[in-house]
């Protein structure tokens, strides 16, 4: 495992060849890729929690400077102040335009544009192959999935 993960997942064929399964050894070596398998699920959820906390604090973090800046905004504003420069640090107003549209079903139809997005209804498709229906380059497939308990 461990010259797996310096090869950055990367099985070369030497890798390969220790663990290929021949018929003596095939329990062993199920039960040690089970454990295996077991570890790197075990990883990746410690992994995929660590993400969400830090997306947490990366969205905590975004909230406080937006707070921030409307606060300075809003000052600046009462203040009538345009600009503040001090310690090698500019804050500054600009002006922009921002277009509101409080009901789209008030926008003239030759504002409009179509956006179409067209998907494989799968559970369709899976119900008529298995009723016998051919449709070219469809097909349905039977998988065995490994369960490790």
């Amino acid at each position: 495992m461990q010259e797996i993960e310096n090869n950055e997942g990367e099985i070369t064929p030497e890798i390969d060849q220790r663990l290929g399964l021949t018929q003596e050894q095939f329990e062993d070596k199920a039960v040690s890729y089970g454990y295996l398998m077991k570890h790197i699920n075990d990883e990746s959820v410690i992994i995929q929690n660590e993400i969400e906390r830090l997306q947490g604090i990366l969205k905590a973090k975004n909230a406080l400077e937006a707070q921030l800046k409307t606060r300075i905004t809003e000052a600046m504003i009462s203040m009538n102040i345009e600009k503040v420069t001090k310690n090698n640090l500019t804050l500054s107003l600009r002006k922009s335009e921002q277009l509101i549209i409080q009901d789209d079903a008030v926008v003239p139809s030759k504002y409009l544009s179509k956006k179409l997005v067209l998907t494989p209804d799968k559970t369709a498709l899976k119900t008529d192959i298995k009723a016998g229906k051919k449709i070219k380059g469809i097909s349905v497939i039977t998988k065995q999935n490994l369960q490790i308990k």
